[in-house]
């Protein structure tokens, strides 16, 4: 909602507020009522930078989580070794494929997304595995301790070649056809010009990065507090991911420090969500940029 300051009796209001603070006088109250733009309720706490967002949350007992990301834009995977990680001091849990309770996968229209990967690799940066540990370079080191074994394999990264490629996934590499026309399609004219036209991959890198913290409640549930922008689906694609009814997940939207259709994508709360019901404590992950851009969807090419 707009400021007063946005209206005409905004700007007389403010008007008369500051000449009578200039002659000493007591400040009239802003207008109320039918009609009238109220000033935005959190603009005070973002002006003076007390605002809470995500990556300034905190609770007692806090985790903290990292994650283990492919390398490889395609690659089968052979074995995943924990041992490792988990015997690092500091170490509470790791999580794979294996742990994941309910639905392995997760997707907006279509189901493609896995949680974590298990025998496939279909995209460099895919989460492998998720570490919480006491402190967050702790996570980072035993996440990175984990021994991942690939075969890697050949990509497939031209749309035409998908069309004869080998599928990347059990139903195929077309994931949906939408025929459009207008007008007259045999119409010419004294000029056609004909052309394959590419453009780059793009990203809206927000201000701020992806940030989480996930707190599992007492009825065996976990509420998340992040920036979505459709906390709805977000809660319900959850609640399938960790086996749970919906009733039990929450999701509370926290301040949304810029958003492009990225904060609609669920991928890095589900890391944090198993791993909050895995130990028992809050956990929370603050992505690097680069970690962002790794794990959430762009704008396709």
């Amino acid at each position: 909602m707009a400021g007063t300051a946005g209206t005409a009796e905004g700007a007389a209001t403010a008007t008369s507020v500051a000449s009578s603070a200039l002659s000493g006088g007591p400040a009239e109250p802003p207008p109320h009522g039918l009609g009238v733009s109220l000033p935005a309720a959190d603009a005070d706490a973002k002006t003076q930078g007390t605002y809470p967002y995500a990556a300034d949350l905190w609770a007692e007992g806090l985790l903290w989580a990292a994650v283990l990301r492919s390398p490889h834009p395609h690659a089968r995977i052979l074995s995943i070794d924990t041992a490792e990680a988990a015997r690092m001091p500091g170490v509470r849990a790791v999580v794979t494929h294996k742990d994941v309770p309910g639905d392995a996968a997760h997707g907006r229209r279509v189901a493609d997304r896995p949680v974590f990967a298990s025998d496939l690799v279909r995209h460099h940066g895919e989460p492998i595995a998720a570490v919480a540990a006491d402190h967050p370079d702790t996570a980072r080191l035993a996440a990175a301790a984990i021994a991942v074994e690939y075969e890697p394999l050949e990509p497939v990264t031209d749309p035409e070649q998908a069309f004869s490629a080998e599928p990347l996934h059990p139903d195929g590499n077309l994931i949906r056809h939408i025929p459009l026309s207008f007008g007259d399609p045999e119409a010419t004219g004294e000029v056609v010009v004909e052309g394959l036209y590419r453009i780059g991959r793009q990203d809206p890198a927000p201000i701020g990065a992806e940030a989480g913290l996930a707190v599992p409640r007492p009825d065996g549930g976990v509420e998340i507090y992040t920036a979505s922008t459709d906390p709805h689906a977000d809660r319900d694609l959850a609640a399938a991911c960790f086996g749970l009814e919906p009733e039990r997940v929450k999701v509370v939207v926290t301040g949304v420090p810029g958003a492009m259709g990225d904060r609609e994508d669920p991928g890095m709360q589900l890391p944090l969500g198993l791993l909050a019901l895995r130990t028992g404590h809050p956990v929370k992950l603050a992505a690097t940029r680069e970690e962002s851009f790794l794990s959430h969807p762009h704008r396709h090419p």
